[in-house]
């Protein structure tokens, strides 16, 4: 058991050891660096590799505590497969030690515990959660070692209505926090203009993962603040550009003003815009080559548009994984809730938790004040994109249909959509859905 102890002080003290500057950022929100934290193998071997600080310490720590060198180096590897874990790997079926990437990472857990009290503090926001929560906590080992929520009294199969007060409190608490903190329309203006200014300096060549990793908040925005670009050839110059612009505003607080938004609510039974929308929230390269024709298209200064496109599920818990003890059972308390009627009563309020979570969800488009009147002809131009993904959804189908005397008509639409050029030719679903259909109709010819 001390062996476990040992183990799970390690996993909690590291778990974040591997974040980048402005990591939520760059991986979750901006999608610019796919492996987060821990699934980067670079990062795993510069913390953790054999010779690196962090583990020619522990490897003395442990054996001033008396353990072998075999029992170091098996510590180790399994220290670095709970932390691979947490960041959505897998681990072996055989492996013994998966309770304690639960008690550090799963939707209840150390982490969650932690964070929602220093957010709440730094931010100065109210809220609190009972911390009786942890007297819930206990181990259990049926031939599995799991950490789990006991919703029973000792000696009573009676359901602890409290406790489950106490687990729906703090994910309302986390939602609230949420909405007040993370989706606060001031930290994402900043957050675009951060993930703007990476996207930049790693088109401009001028950064990337590797050196980041030597880097923290400050000193990354002040390299490129003060990059020295005369050696940029003229392919890179615009790139540098935008990425010192966007150093020096965030640095000098000159903050993009919103300019366009829409809620998910307006897009979510639309099949086509939900496509695109979602190629600009997963391709960086994508929503960075959109801003640049906008800019093109409006003769505006190159960084002048910025879109803001996070992950749906940005920061949501769609279900809560922590797993709960009950009437003999063990089983994660999303799927407790949907097997045992007796938690009926809780289904409405986690599903308005989620729901209320989807909601927070926005696209949105800002641009540096000095654009002046052209903001009107940006929120037309972005208009009248969402418009064209639903009606470049239905071509085909139409395509497939027609009649000899109506392809003439059908050409000459065509040509009238393809001449409105609202979306570059390599971002827009809607060029491909008509070059297909050209093609469709000249072998019906």
């Amino acid at each position: 058991m001390a062996r476990d102890v040992v183990l799970t002080r390690l996993a909690a003290l590291l778990h974040d050891a591997a974040h980048i500057p402005f990591g939520h950022l760059i991986e979750d929100e901006g999608r610019v660096i796919k492996e987060k934290q821990w699934e980067n193998e670079f990062r795993m071997e510069r913390l953790l590799g054999e010779g690196s600080n962090i583990h020619e310490a522990i490897e003395e720590s442990l054996r001033s505590r008396k353990f072998s060198n075999r029992e170091i180096g098996r510590l180790i590897e399994d220290l670095k497969r709970i932390l691979r874990y947490e960041e959505g790997g897998t681990l072996p079926s055989s492996f013994e030690k998966r309770y304690i990437a639960d008690i550090v990472g799963n939707t209840i857990c150390a982490d969650l515990l932690d964070y929602v009290k220093r957010d709440i503090y730094f931010t100065g926001i109210f809220g609190q959660y009972d911390e009786r929560l942890f007297a819930y906590f206990t181990l259990v080992n049926n031939g599995d070692k799991k950490v789990v929520i006991k919703l029973t009294k000792p000696n009573s199969d009676k359901l602890r209505y409290d406790t489950l007060s106490a687990i729906l409190d703090l994910m309302r608490l986390r939602y609230s926090i949420a909405e007040k903190v993370y989706f606060h329309h001031t930290r994402q203006k900043l957050s675009a203009m951060i993930i703007e200014m990476i996207e930049a300096a790693f088109k401009a060549k001028i950064l990337n993962e590797e050196m980041l990793f030597d880097m923290n908040d400050d000193s990354l925005l002040k390299y490129i603040a003060n990059y020295n670009n005369e050696e940029i050839d003229d392919k890179n110059r615009k790139f540098i550009y935008i990425a010192k612009n966007m150093a020096n505003k965030i640095l000098n607080r000159e903050l993009y003003d919103e300019v366009f938004y829409v809620e998910r609510w307006q897009y979510e039974n639309k099949a086509e815009t939900r496509r695109e929308v979602d190629k600009l929230v997963n391709n960086w390269n994508e929503r960075f080559d959109l801003e640049r024709f906008l800019e093109e298209k409006l003769k505006l200064d190159p960084g002048s548009i910025i879109i803001y496109a996070p992950p749906p599920k940005m920061g949501a818990k769609d279900e809560i994984h922590t797993e709960v003890e009950f009437d003999g059972d063990i089983l994660p308390l999303h799927e407790m809730v949907e097997r045992k009627s007796q938690f009926n009563f809780i289904k409405e309020d986690i599903n308005i938790i989620k729901h209320k979570h989807e909601r927070l969800w926005n696209f949105k488009v800002f641009c540096d004040k000095n654009v002046g009147n052209k903001t009107e002809d940006i929120k037309s131009i972005l208009g009248e994109w969402l418009i064209q993904c639903e009606i470049g959804r239905d071509i085909l189908s139409l395509v497939e249909g027609l009649e000899a005397d109506q392809v003439i008509e059908c050409k000459e639409l065509i040509k009238e959509l393809m001449a409105a050029e609202t979306m570059p030719a390599d971002i827009s679903r809607l060029r491909y859905l008509i070059t297909t259909a050209e093609e469709m109709l000249l072998r019906k010819k």
